[in-house]
């Protein structure tokens, strides 16, 4: 996926791209909005271990 341009990837990609543009530069906070919206189980989880390793606000408009 490298050598794909941002624009022909999926909803889901551009998702996880920018939460790892965002974690490049090593932020001592990262805030995201709904960062797991729409992501099948597989993705969820994989953002979810992204972003354990810094401390996260995380905004959700889900109850659970």
């Amino acid at each position: 996926m490298a050598g794909r341009h941002p624009q022909s990837l999926s909803g889901g990609e551009k998702q996880r791209l920018v939460i790892a543009c965002g974690m490049v530069k090593q932020p001592d906070l990262l805030i995201l909005d709904e960062p797991t919206s729409g992501l099948d189980g597989r993705n969820l989880a994989l953002v979810i271990a992204l972003i354990r390793r810094t401390a996260v606000l995380l905004i959700s408009h889900d109850r659970s």
